[in-house]
């Protein structure tokens, strides 16, 4: 392996590993490197088209601009020094021979590990995007940029990806922003629910449990005040899946569901539990909810770690099997749908799915919290009115629009899968056809008997993850809180000296202490790329966004450009992301083997 091939490789281990198996998996034969130098050459003939190019995109801050083709990087290198410092780009490389040619000839290894840079390829775009992190902090749009000389030479092929790419872009971005906005309560319920349930029944046991089967989802619409009948009916002949605030109606009814699923963060979602029993179904969630749910259900839990930025890398460590992205999107409602897809069922009936409210205004199924609050109630007049399914028009607000058509979407993706949609009154779901209640009930009689709980339980003993597992999980945590009580005295150290400097009127190149300092911070994160990813967790992530959106311009830490005015606010946010972190791990999962030592 020569010097460039090996400087590409391990800047792309480090941020883009899933190019690295997509490269693994090229057999094409190389072509010659006249031929390869000939292209380059084609590409490059005019230098002031590349100018050109590039400087169009000035005056765009904070956005993402998604381009087709690497090339030899040259003209990328030119758009990030006239790009704004809140704006990143993202490249989609769709010849994987010419990136493998690329890498074997050419040192571009500073490209590749540019914190505002990102590389795609067609089999690894998706799981490059589901694990982007920092990198989309701060970002309020997204574009499309194309460059000519490398997009026409497959413009149909590289429009198709781009446009795959940015609908990817968007859901993660869209989870990003929830992120940022629950950053810190997320961080802390993973962690205490980590220390509570440990790593709990491992989800990926369960795959195919219900081959198929049917599974009820039951949400919290009107319309399930009067599916109860249907419900009673369905106990013991399809799986019966609540979500947490439908939990209370439904159990007070006298069903019992086998499963019930929450994902929120918030003290909301506990209350969708309170005082009920809570002694039979098993609770399929998030390890970013409520910690109190998880509490209720003793042993019968099962977390779920998709988009959990700390529990995917943990995993990734602990060398697990990475974990089907059953968490949803928008609604807990899509978690159910993706739950029925991996147990193996076959159909799904929808029930107290309305996506829509009550012509009389009511929003919720009657027995709920939200009634509890007198906040039960949306005025018709403020919604739109969409298709019903009983053929006239229903009040539609604004967010459950857009959930609409996020649950109809993921409808269309689960070809396998049969709908059945109950909710009399709720809005018309493109592949989910209405059912009338006496018919679903004639359907669902007409299934065979199944201990879906009994059958869950034994799958459940042989899918618990085992002690000395939870013990290696300690010592990750225990290794990552000595690596943050390094960083912090070397952040501290630079942040102060840094003020002192700035406030003394030197704020340009910095004194030889500085450049140690700002040297040992980046040996740091190199030589531990983990925790440096874990860092970008919890409060640094709010701390990145805050700056990053109200400071411009603004330079990285790594970038050897930055002054130490435009470093500063970087550092800041790492000091107090890492007292945040420190001080969780250590009351949730090192305060055991503190107080022992």
């Amino acid at each position: 392996m020569n010097s460039e091939l090996s400087q590409n490789l391990q800047a792309l281990a480090k941020r883009f590993p899933s190019v690295i198996e997509e490269l693994k998996a090229y057999a094409a034969e190389p072509a010659s490197t006249a031929e390869f130098e000939a292209f380059l050459h084609r590409v490059y003939a005019n230098p002031a088209d590349i100018d050109a190019w590039a400087g169009q995109v000035r005056e765009t801050p904070h956005r993402v601009w998604v381009t087709g083709g690497l090339g030899d990087g040259s003209h990328l290198r030119k758009l990030l020094l006239e790009l704004p410092s809140s704006s990143r780009i993202c490249v989609l490389e769709a010849e994987t021979g010419l990136l493998l040619q690329l890498l074997q000839r050419q040192d571009v290894s500073d490209l590749l590990s540019h914190p505002r840079f990102i590389l795609l390829t067609p089999f690894s775009y998706r799981d490059v995007i589901q694990r982007l992190n920092l990198e989309l902090v701060g970002i309020q749009s997204a574009a499309q940029l194309r460059f000519a000389p490398l997009h026409e030479r497959n413009a149909g092929l590289y429009q198709n990806l781009t446009e795959a790419v940015m609908r990817q872009l968007t859901i993660r971005w869209n989870q990003l922003r929830t992120d940022i906005s629950h950053a810190e309560q997320v961080f802390s319920n993973t962690l205490q629910n980590l220390a509570q349930h440990q790593l709990g029944i491992e989800i990926t046991a369960m795959r195919g449990i219900f081959q198929g089967r049917a599974m009820v989802l039951v949400g919290a619409g009107p319309s399930l005040d009067e599916s109860f009948d249907f419900l009673r009916a369905a106990q013991g002949r399809a799986c019966i899946a609540v979500v947490n605030s439908a939990y209370r109606a439904v159990t007070r009814q006298g069903i019992r569901p086998d499963i019930t699923v929450a994902v929120d963060p918030h003290e909301g979602t506990f209350r969708g539990y309170e005082h009920t029993q809570t002694d039979h179904p098993f609770l399929v969630s998030a390890y970013v909810v409520y910690p109190k749910v998880p509490e209720l259900f003793s042993d019968r839990v099962i977390p779920l770690s998709s988009y959990n930025a700390v529990m995917t890398l943990l995993r990734r460590v602990l060398k697990l099997p990475e974990e089907p992205g059953i968490v949803g999107d928008g609604t807990v409602s899509c978690t159910v749908v993706n739950l029925a897809a991996y147990l193996g069922c076959n159909e799904v009936y929808l029930v107290g799915q309305d996506m829509a409210i009550r012509a009389d205004g009511q929003a919720h199924v009657s027995d709920s919290f939200y009634s509890d609050d007198a906040d039960n109630h949306i005025e018709p007049a403020s919604c739109e009115w969409l298709p019903g399914n009983e053929g006239h028009p229903v009040p539609v607000e604004k967010k459950l629009h857009a959930y609409l058509r996020i649950f109809e979407n993921l409808v269309s993706h689960y070809a396998g899968l049969r709908f059945h949609n109950l909710a009399r009154t709720g809005a018309r779901i493109h592949g989910a056809p209405y059912v009338p209640m006496e018919q679903a009930i004639q359907q669902v009689q007409a299934l065979p008997q199944h201990h879906f709980h009994t059958e869950l339980s034994a799958r459940a003993e042989r899918a618990r993850l085992p002690a000395p597992v939870f013990e290696a999980v300690k010592r990750v945590f225990f290794k990552y809180d000595q690596f943050l009580e390094n960083f912090l005295k070397a952040t501290l150290s630079f942040a102060v000296e840094g003020e002192q400097w700035v406030m003394q009127g030197n704020a340009t190149a910095p004194v030889q202490s500085l450049q140690a300092k700002r040297q040992q911070i980046l040996d740091l994160m190199q030589q531990n790329p983990l925790f440096a990813t874990l860092l970008g967790e919890g409060r640094t992530k709010t701390e990145y966004h805050d700056f990053i959106c109200a400071e411009e311009p603004w330079k990285l830490i790594n970038d050897p450009t930055a002054t130490i005015p435009e470093m500063l606010p970087q550092v800041w946010a790492f000091v107090e992301g890492a007292v945040f972190q420190r001080d969780l791990i250590q009351t949730h999962l090192l305060a055991p083997r503190q107080a022992q030592s």
